[in-house]
């Protein structure tokens, strides 16, 4: 089972065929200075952070437009303004109203004092029979309905106040001003155009705030996502560059996307767009980098889980076994040989170490080295027992032609 995990990792093996080569029974591959590059694809699509749609909170004709697409602004700038007869009209109509309405109160409150010196007067002398008390009482109604008028010509006030408000901020609302600033990604109006807020809310403008930093949202595929964490760099590939930007993960969706029988998580990237190049929707090639390392010592991975196929774990690991597990010997021979590999391996593991074969005099010798980072093609060896040109064993030729047959 060794020999054919070996052979299945040997297929998928991208070492170039001139580097690969038979002594004797043996596969074997160079040891070499190199990179180690291990990477997960997508393919993401440039969003902005921040993005501001800019409308008309008022319905009317467009005197003037201030901007154009792809202008700098600052926050405050005025993109566009509404024609403002109309507006400035309905404003000194409803300071009028307003000046009306204050004039009315005041009559009111005349009239009520009037009414309420006379009721002074007149309640002592209807006391002492020398005036009519009809007299008084007449006042008493005549007062209640003056302070209904002014409670009504109160509300009448502050009613046009009100309206006055609302058409001062109408009128100030003629003028579109910037609330960031930034980049006028899109400018949808033209001069004389007449727009209607009361039917929707037209978008005028798209800014984007300014920054260096752009945001690609990214699928990746669920056999991937689990290599994926936050924090992680990213090679970001431009469509009209070769030369990536470096990026990082900032956010992974726990949410899946699904398409016909593929499923992908969002993923989302902050990329240092220093040139300023990057454009709202530009697709972009990703390369989330799960290990990168240069000029390390690597060798090919089938190296890794090569064993002859006559290959038995060492003795003390089955005396050991024997003794730490009753009924151990009457097991069949190959369980045994199971067990013992799974023993020594994980005796391996445990100690933070793997074994190659590396053919010395055409024989190979078992060395422990620590592996380090590794990509699809090869793994990082840490050992002062290998060298650059070392050749070790990534197959045996009987079970590597039987593969190819079969």
């Amino acid at each position: 089972m060794l020999a054919a995990a070996a052979l299945a990792v040997l297929a998928g093996c991208g070492t170039a065929d001139e580097d690969l080569g038979w002594q004797g029974r043996y596969r074997v591959a160079p040891v070499e200075v190199g990179p180690i590059r291990d990477v997960v694809p997508a393919m993401g699509e440039v969003r902005i952070e921040g993005l501001v749609e800019v409308g008309a909170e008022i319905s009317g004709r467009i005197a003037a437009v201030h901007v154009a697409r792809n202008a700098r602004v600052e926050q405050g700038d005025r993109l566009l303004t509404i024609e403002r007869r109309p507006f400035e009209a309905a404003h000194t109509l409803a300071s009028a109203r307003l000046a009306a309405a204050a004039a009315r109160v005041r009559a009111q409150r005349a009239g009520l004092a009037g009414a309420r010196a006379r009721l002074a007067r007149i309640t002592p002398l209807a006391r002492s029979g020398t005036a009519p008390a009809a007299s008084r009482d007449d006042l008493v109604h005549e007062i209640a309905g003056l302070e209904a008028g002014l409670e009504t010509a109160l509300a009448e006030q502050r009613i046009a106040a009100a309206q006055l408000d609302e058409a001062a901020h109408a009128l100030s609302r003629t003028e579109i001003r910037a609330p960031i600033s930034g980049l006028v990604l899109d400018r949808r109006v033209q001069a004389g155009q007449v727009i209607n807020s009361a039917q929707s809310a037209p978008v005028l403008f798209v800014l984007a705030p300014e920054s260096e930093e752009i945001l690609v949202e990214a699928l990746v595929s669920e056999q991937d996502i689990h290599r994926v964490r936050l924090g992680m760099g990213v090679d970001a590939y431009p469509p009209y560059s070769s030369i990536p930007m470096s990026g990082e993960v900032l956010d992974i969706g726990q949410y899946p996307e699904r398409k016909g029988r593929f499923v992908s998580y969002p993923v989302t990237v902050v990329i240092d767009d220093l040139s300023q190049r990057l454009g709202l929707g530009m697709s972009i090639n990703l390369e989330f980098v799960a290990a990168r390392a240069s000029e390390v010592l690597r060798a090919p991975i089938a190296s890794v889980y090569f064993r002859p196929r006559d290959w038995r774990p060492p003795q003390d690991v089955y005396d050991r076994l024997r003794r730490d597990r009753p009924g151990f010997a009457t097991l069949p021979a190959s369980t045994q040989r199971a067990a013992a590999a799974g023993a020594y391996f994980g005796t391996l593991i445990r100690r933070g170490v793997r074994t190659l074969h590396v053919l010395r005099d055409g024989v190979p010798q078992v060395i422990e080295v620590e592996i380090g980072k590794q990509d699809q093609e090869f793994v990082e060896i840490r050992s002062d027992r290998l060298k650059p040109g070392d050749r070790v064993v990534v197959g045996e030729r009987d079970e590597i032609e039987a593969a190819v047959r079969g």
